[in-house]
């Protein structure tokens, strides 16, 4: 089959790509619809209508298929090809989704298995579980922190660092108790530049050494933080 030079106008082929790439859920996805060319081979035409058919009855007849946004790992990817390279956190727990919404997706399909044409497409799905198990091992996947199990190094630092905030915080309690009379209240603890501080009347500020961190807005309370 061969089209006049003015088909694709004349079927405003143009705005039709360009109205499929808005309902696409990536940029990829996008990209590929504004590829698109006539078919010019009934049987791929037909081939392809199959296709679209069946999603269409899985969707109307078994549920909608688990599509999300997905991002764009091209570059990524690209960055990782080069020897000594690294990813940072974020872009980590960007593959982990990635991976996780095709996993969702074949599992749909394989459980769909009358649609057979559908079917073929699982085996182009992968979900790569070995690497989902070891970014989710590392990566708190819906905050983008990583987690205390990245590294045994990692591990025993945060545990070092959880163990001096209780010492502190121990500390500061012990101190509260013993400078209470020069407290606004004995029981008021508070956090000033990342440290712990005590609230001491101002009147009183030279009973306690230490480093002033702040100052109420009526001056009144000076916050302190211990010298010992």
């Amino acid at each position: 089959m061969i089209l006049s030079h003015d088909a694709e106008e004349r079927l405003e082929f143009l705005e039709i790509k360009q109205a499929l790439a808005q309902l696409t859920h990536c940029s990829v996805s996008a990209e590929l619809m504004l590829d698109l060319k006539p078919f010019l081979d009934p049987f791929a035409l037909n081939a392809d209508l199959i296709l679209v058919k069946e999603m269409l009855d899985a969707i109307k007849f078994d549920g909608e298929l688990p599509l999300a946004e997905f991002v764009d790992l091209s570059s990524i990817l690209n960055l990782l090809k080069t020897l000594g390279s690294k990813a940072t956190v974020q872009q980590f727990s960007q593959i982990w989704k990635v991976l996780e919404h095709a996993k969702q997706i074949s599992e749909y399909l394989n459980h769909r298995t009358k649609y057979t044409n559908l079917q073929k497409f699982i085996y182009r799905l992968h979900t790569c579980d070995n690497s989902m198990h070891a970014i989710n091992r590392c990566i708190e996947t819906q905050t983008g922190l990583l987690r205390d199990t990245a590294s045994p190094a990692l591990n025993q630092i945060r545990k070092d660092i959880r163990n001096k905030e209780a010492q502190r915080r121990t500390k500061i309690i012990e101190l509260s108790k013993r400078f209470s009379e020069h407290l606004v209240d004995q029981d008021l603890m508070s956090i000033r530049n990342g440290r712990n501080v005590l609230a001491v009347k101002a009147e009183r500020i030279n009973s306690i050494q230490g480093i002033v961190h702040d100052y109420s807005g009526s001056g009144s309370t000076v916050y302190i933080e211990p010298q010992e």
